[in-house]
C-alpha cells in the first residue's frame, strides 16, 4: 500500500510535460528513499506526408513519442532527488531528409535524453517558513524539449541540448498568507547545424490570502525575456522579447485551506509585451 500505482495521461516527470498512454508506479519505499517510474507513449502522427518533396515528407500530427522516465526522490533522507528521461521519436524523423546546398543530411533527432538533479532545501531557500526546490536539467536530441506531445520532436536536430536552472517554492508569512514563487533560466540550442539557439528567464510570485476556510484571493505576477539569436530565425523573431502579466482571481474553495480543492475561480488578467513580440507569433 506505499505504491501508488496509475494509468496516467498526463505525467510531470521532474518539471517536464509528458501527455501520452502509459503506467507505472509512484513512491516505493526503497529505505534510502523513494522511487517513481513511469512508461508512457504519444502517437499522433497519422496524417498523410504534406509535401512532395522527397527529400522533406513531413506528415500531419505530432510525431509518436516513447518515454521512459525514473525518479529517486529524497536519498539518503537529505532532499536530492535525481530524474533519467529517455525518449525515443523515430515514426516522422526518419523520413526527414533536409538538403543544404546540394548535400542531403539526416540530422533529425531520433532519441535522446533528459537527466535532472533537484535539491529540496529546508524551509524556502534556507531562510523562511515553506519549502523550495534547486532543480538543475541538461537535455539532448529528443530530450532538449519541455514535452512529448508536440511535433516539434520532429524538427530537433541530433546536436540539440537545453540546459535548464529553476528555483520553485512556497513561502508561509501567515497561516493566512502564503506565496508561490518560481523563477527560470533555460536555454536550448536547437539546431546545430543552423545555430538556432534560444534562452527565457521567468519570473513569477503568486500570493495567496486565506479569507475564510473556504474563500481566498489570489494573485500573480510574472514576467518573461526571451531571446532568439542565430541565423535560422526569422527576422521577426530573432531578438528580445519582454512579457508582463498580472492576474486577479478571488477562488472559493469546497475543501478547506490553501490546497482545498476543487476551487471555483473567477480572475482578471492584465499583460503587456513589445510590439515585435506580436509580429513574431509569441503572444
Amino acid at each position: 500500500k506505499d505504491i501508488d500505482a496509475f494509468f496516467t495521461s498526463n505525467y510531470d516527470t521532474g518539471y517536464m510535460e509528458d501527455n501520452g498512454v502509459g503506467g507505472g508506479f509512484q513512491n516505493m519505499d526503497l529505505g534510502f528513499g523513494k522511487w517513481d517510474l513511469n512508461v508512457m507513449t504519444f502517437d499522433n502522427d497519422n496524417g498523410p506526408a504534406r509535401s512532395s518533396n522527397p527529400h522533406y515528407a513531413q506528415k500531419t500530427g505530432g510525431s509518436g513519442a516513447n518515454i521512459f522516465s525514473t525518479w529517486l526522490k529524497n536519498i539518503g533522507g537529505i532532499g536530492l532527488d535525481v530524474n533519467f528521461r529517455y525518449v525515443s521519436a523515430p515514426s516522422r524523423n526518419t523520413d526527414r531528409i533536409e538538403v543544404i546546398d546540394g548535400h542531403a543530411y539526416d540530422k533529425k533527432a531520433t532519441n535522446g535524453y533528459t537527466a535532472s538533479v533537484i535539491y529540496n532545501t529546508p524551509g524556502f531557500l534556507w531562510g523562511l517558513d515553506g519549502w523550495s526546490k534547486i532543480i538543475v536539467q541538461y537535455g539532448k536530441g529528443t530530450g532538449a524539449n519541455s514535452k512529448a506531445s508536440t511535433a516539434w520532436y520532429g524538427d530537433l536536430a541530433k546536436e540539440s541540448e537545453m540546459f535548464r536552472l529553476a528555483v520553485d517554492g512556497g513561502i508561509n508569512f501567515t497561516k493566512d498568507f502564503q506565496m508561490l514563487a518560481f523563477t527560470n533560466y533555460d536555454f536550448s540550442l536547437t539546431d546545430g547545424l543552423y545555430q538556432k539557439d534560444r534562452d527565457f528567464l521567468t519570473f513569477m510570485v503568486s500570493p495567496v490570502y486565506q479569507f475564510t476556510s473556504h474563500f481566498s484571493l489570489h494573485t500573480q505576477l510574472a514576467y518573461e525575456h526571451a531571446n532568439y539569436s542565430g541565423k535560422g530565425w526569422s527576422d521577426v523573431k530573432k531578438g528580445n522579447h519582454d512579457f508582463f502579466k498580472v492576474t486577479v482571481a478571488p477562488t472559493i474553495s469546497l475543501g478547506q485551506g490553501f490546497w482545498g480543492a476543487p476551487q471555483i475561480m473567477a480572475f482578471v488578467t492584465y499583460g503587456k509585451w513589445d510590439k515585435s513580440s506580436a509580429l513574431a507569433g509569441l503572444v
